[in-house]
């Protein structure tokens, strides 16, 4: 009863139109698909047109993720799992994660090789990129396997025709690959036409349509071409938010589906477009600004997605576009609390569209911290996309800086993509009290049990988090402080945050009963900036049974001392005297 509980509050979030092309897909993939066929001819190619960015492409930061050297040994590294690869039977290989073997058939890697033959003209390097592409061919029968998922095609599709263009002057004189490649690239392309994501949409379906305007482009498809460039326009309407964040609520996603409107309106110009592409940059350059990193809410990861300095140097060269600083993001629920050398950015949106939370995490509320630059207090981040316990860690309410009632998680996520009953009502603004800026977030986690967070800068070097419960029962509230593994949690008079046996900060605790720490356990305080890797890190667990509780980071060199009601927080320090309501 609770797994169908599960399946039914899962599925009624869900369009109708992604329960039809679901079923449907299951059907051609178990019984009868009409589109696994080769191409009988391959029409002809546009040439004459740039299909590569240099500076997302070609970037120094982007080519180095692949080691030259071992691709020539066929040795690849993804999601930092390093494994030598036999071309003819690797490419489902059952004991690597599936994201791992997507990222096998991405085929990103073959901007190292073609850039290496570019600049060296050995031709190992160009014998090694025409292997790799033929083995592909004659290994991955039409229709079966990873290497015919949709998403798989969309990406493979566009580094082939990228760095097609990029070898082109040494591909058009080899007469036989040339044929071979452009065939089996005409095949994926009719394929993915007829089996484009109608079922998981977001994301994923923006990239079918990216490739498929690409391919359209390529083979000269004018009337497809119009096709996808309205569906791709219509797509844009409905995934990227009035603020210009992308609808699945995950930084990382947003930069990876920036890339993709910028490299549609590069190969396209669409007036319209250049709208949409600086809203986009504002998010992506506001939530990373002064961090070098891009903040761990819902599935998030560093170098996945192609790198900020690059997204902002492509904007502004091709389209003229400069990012501006915005510190509140209404649509989707990010909020920027700064001072002169600290930085805090909140999470009061939604788990994501309501119709495919797959990447979401239970982060109402949360926040990650930076100081002069640094961060200190930091989301746990994703380490994993399969099914797993470290799945669920990642993804729980005890991974994030945010506040548990009753150990209850805030969404009911299940299987490596799914969420079923979720925070209901989210709310999130910065407003001024008693001449105090603050942020003030409220939701109802899945059970109807409210939750209020009040957090603000008391003064530019202390920080105040206030929780509020609202629940007609609840017996305690755990809230959690993730430090960065670079710092380390003390007691002293208050837990202190350290650095190289250095105090950088006084934690202050209100109404709490107890309080432990801990790091490195079997699912508890670990820390994963990449996918694959995970590190050890503090994490303070702060336990209360009052309806108001919270604590105070003080970064400063004085003392503080707190007083605190239900109605409201008194907080002195140097002299100073401050009130701050609970409303």
């Amino acid at each position: 009863m609770h797994k169908l509980s599960l399946y039914i509050h899962t599925a009624k979030y869900l369009k109708p139109s992604q329960i039809f092309y679901r079923i449907l897909r299951q059907l051609q993939n178990k019984l009868y698909n009409p589109y696994i066929r080769e191409a009988d001819v391959v029409a002809p190619v546009n040439a004459d047109i740039s299909y590569i960015i240099p500076e997302l492409d070609l970037s120094p930061d982007y080519l180095n993720r692949f080691n030259i050297e071992e691709l020539l040994n066929n040795t690849f590294t993804f999601l930092n799992l390093k494994k030598q690869t036999d071309l003819k039977t690797g490419w489902n290989d059952p004991s690597m994660p599936r994201l791992w073997i997507f990222h096998l058939h991405y085929f990103e890697y073959l901007y190292a090789l073609a850039d290496a033959y570019n600049k060296t003209h050995k031709e190992q390097y160009y014998e090694k990129y025409k292997e790799i592409i033929e083995e592909w061919i004659k290994n991955n029968p039409i229709g079966t396997g990873n290497g015919w998922h949709p998403y798989t095609i969309s990406l493979r599709l566009t580094n082939w025709i990228c760095t097609f263009q990029l070898l082109y002057d040494t591909i058009k004189n080899d007469f036989s690959f040339q044929l071979y490649m452009l065939k089996s690239l005409y095949t994926q392309y009719n394929y993915l036409r007829k089996n484009i994501e109608k079922n998981n949409r977001g994301n994923h379906y923006m990239e079918n349509l990216k490739a498929l305007i690409l391919g359209s482009i390529f083979f000269k498809q004018e009337k497809p071409l119009s096709r996808y460039l309205e569906e791709f326009n219509r797509q844009l309407e409905e995934q990227i938010l009035p603020d210009g964040m992308h609808f699945e609520l995950s930084p990382m996603y947003h930069n990876i589906m920036l890339e993709a409107v910028m490299k549609v309106h590069y190969w396209q110009r669409q007036d319209h477009v250049t709208d949409t592409i600086a809203k986009m940059l504002d998010v992506t350059y506001s939530l990373e600004k002064n961090t070098g990193r891009l903040p761990f809410f819902n599935d998030c990861s560093q170098h996945t997605a192609k790198s900020t300095k690059s997204l902002i140097h492509t904007a502004e060269r091709y389209f003229g576009i400069k990012p501006r600083y915005k510190a509140r993001f209404e649509a989707s629920g990010y909020y920027i609390l700064d001072t002169k050398f600290h930085q805090c950015i909140i999470d009061a949106g939604k788990i994501g569209v309501d119709y495919l939370p797959g990447h979401a995490h239970c982060d109402a509320l949360s926040y990650e911290l930076a100081v002069h630059g640094r961060p200190v207090i930091v989301n746990s981040g994703t380490y994993t996309y399969e099914p797993e316990k470290w799945r669920d860690y990642f993804r729980s309410t005890r991974a994030h800086n945010t506040l548990a009632i009753d150990d209850t998680e805030q969404s009911q996520y299940w299987g490596s993509f799914r969420v079923a009953k979720r925070i209901r009502y989210p709310r999130g603004n910065i407003e001024i009290q008693n001449g105090i800026r603050m942020f003030k977030g409220s939701y109802f986690n899945y059970k109807g049990q409210k939750h209020i967070r009040y957090i603000m800068w008391l003064e530019q070097d202390i920080f105040l988090v206030l929780d509020k419960v609202e629940a007609p029962k609840f017996r305690y509230t755990k809230s959690y402080i993730h430090l960065h593994p670079k710092y380390e949690l003390m007691k002293d008079t208050h837990w202190q945050i350290i650095q190289d046996h250095e105090r950088i900060a006084d934690i202050i605790c209100i109404h709490s009963i107890h309080e432990k720490t801990y790091k490195g356990g079997e699912t508890n305080g670990w820390y994963s900036p990449e996918f694959g890797l995970k590190y050890e890190n503090h994490v303070l667990e702060i336990h209360s049974q009052s309806t108001v509780s919270g604590y105070i980071i003080n970064f400063s060199d004085y003392p503080v001392e707190v007083q605190c009601s239900n109605e409201q927080v008194t907080v002195r320090y140097n002299g100073t005297e401050k009130q701050i309501p609970i409303k």
